[in-house]
């Protein structure tokens, strides 16, 4: 057991290392490295206790292992793009397993609960939240493999190896104290699961950073060194000293992950409010100074449209045509300006014509994209920002088109639910690969060569600058469905028509 559980922690402790050494950020990148962590925590908090039988190193292995399992999960989840919709599902584990790791390390300090740590209740506890992960984590990675073609198959196959022999060699430590007395180490499942997370997710499309044959040198020369230094704190100083040697480092080296995961999405969203802040700036601008040429254009054509008698009827109609094609130019800058801070002005709409307005926009230019609608009728009529939504529409029609290079149809379609309106645009196309759908929304995130990584964040501002949100769902393969909910107004009814005598 001693060399199994040594081999464990060098492999576990490497891992993180070259997470950490590659500069690798991300949500996959810091579950990945937080896992190995843990594995490590809790492996060489057995290994400490087998030399020494000191309670407090039993105590390190209780308050350790439940974190690996919630944090598998996490990552599991993370890498199939099922983290936002199992969301539910995680912080149940999290609340469960959590309070199991908190309860066996106040078992340590409070005298009156030394008893819970070797309890029957606290093994079977442990082992229902091994159970509820485990089957969860498998049947999404199963789902994945599934769908998933090439080389995404491979890592999910990997994935799926290391979360079933983890699982399964930890859960025969929790059988062995409640049952069975067989002789049980989980050192094996944590070997496996860190060979699954190296081969698995260190790549530089999963995490964020390219992790070479350099950084794994040192990564494990590190982890040779630091598993041997542990060891020989723990052999050659006082044992009841070197626990709190190795709780400082383990922690130290979490906090490290965990910093450079924060100061990634804080650097992200600096990024992202400082590209808001241009582009506002530079929209406000190109608005001011384009206003003033257009409204001279504006006001010659006007004046020449005026003099009827000078002008042929071929030039009256160009003086038309140019005056047609100034307001359309106004209309377009004032809505680029709208568009860059997505302020909504309410007015009645007419839903139906809209989506008319939209199939028709496309039918002469995009005869292979075929848009059909369908509006329910307490849906028909509405107050909504038109203007505003309309471009949120004619975004989302754009990228179903992009979606479907063979051509294809395009359907939208609107009803209510409750106080919402709820407008919705599907396609037939190829789908959204899941961890790229759960940043579908991302300011200057995109997936398309050439993109801008504008139009679904600007889709998710007109949502919710209407009071509501917008989603998406997606299956590859199977299409894509993006849905805005607007908070509306109560339907407004058609007024009566007005005739003249």
């Amino acid at each position: 057991m001693f060399w199994l559980n040594l081999l464990a922690c060098f492999t576990s402790l490497a891992v993180a290392l070259a997470f950490l050494l590659s500069g690798a950020r991300g949500r996959l990148a810091i579950r990945t490295g937080l896992v190995a962590v843990s594995m490590f925590a809790w492996n060489f908090a057995s290994l400490a206790h087998d030399l020494t039988q000191k309670p407090t190193w039993e105590v390190l292995d209780l308050a350790s292992s439940p974190l690996t399992v919630v944090l598998g999960l996490d990552l599991t989840l993370t890498f199939a793009g099922r983290a936002r919709e199992h969301r539910g599902a995680l912080l149940v584990a999290y609340a469960w397993l959590g309070a199991i790791s908190l309860s066996n390390l106040l078992s340590y300090f409070v005298p009156g609960l030394a008893w819970w740590c070797d309890s029957t209740a606290m093994n079977a506890l442990f082992l229902i939240g091994i159970g509820g992960a485990f089957g969860l984590a498998l049947a999404v990675l199963v789902g994945h493999i599934r769908r998933r073609p090439g080389r995404e198959r491979r890592r999910a196959l990997l994935l799926l190896g290391g979360v079933l022999v983890g699982g399964l060699f930890g859960a025969t430590v929790l059988v062995n104290s409640l049952w069975i007395q067989f002789s049980a180490s989980a050192a094996p499942g944590a070997i496996v699961g860190a060979i699954a997370l190296a081969f698995g997710l260190a790549h530089e499309d999963l995490a964020g950073a390219r992790i070479g044959p350099q950084i794994w040198t040192a990564a494990l020369g590190l982890s040779a060194l630091a598993c041997g230094s542990f060891l020989l704190a723990l052999l050659a100083v006082d044992p009841r000293s070197s626990a709190p040697f190795f709780g400082t480092a383990t922690i130290a080296l979490v906090l490290g992950l965990m910093a450079r995961e924060v100061a990634a999405q804080r650097a992200r969203r600096r990024e992202q409010e400082l590209g808001a802040m241009v582009r506002g700036r530079i929209s406000e601008q190109l608005v001011h100074d384009l206003r003033n040429p257009l409204a001279a254009l504006h006001g010659a054509a006007q004046y020449l449209e005026a003099e009827p008698g000078s002008l042929t009827s071929e030039q009256a109609h160009m003086v038309g045509l140019m005056l047609d094609e100034v307001r359309r130019v106004e209309r377009l800058v004032d809505e680029h300006h709208r568009m860059a801070r997505a302020e909504p002005e309410r007015a009645p709409a007419n839903l139906r014509d809209m989506f008319e307005r939209l199939a028709a926009n496309g039918r002469a230019a995009f005869p292979q994209h075929p848009v059909t609608f369908e509006v329910a009728p307490e849906a028909e009529r509405t107050e909504i920002d038109g203007d505003l939504v309309m471009l949120a529409l004619e975004n989302l029609v754009r990228n179903a088109r992009d979606a479907l290079p063979e051509g294809g149809e395009i359907r939208v379609n609107a009803h209510r639910d409750g106080r919402y309106l709820v407008l919705a645009v599907r396609d037939g196309g190829s789908g959204f690969e899941p961890r790229a759908r759960e940043r579908a929304f991302d300011e200057l995130f995109t997936t398309k060569r050439g993109g801008s990584g504008l139009g679904l964040a600007f889709v998710r501002r007109v949502a919710r600058a209407h009071g509501g949100d917008a989603t998406i769902t997606s299956t590859r393969e199977h299409g894509t469905m993006v849905t805005m909910r607007l908070l509306a107004s109560r339907s407004v009814r058609a007024q009566p028509e007005t005739r003249s005598r």
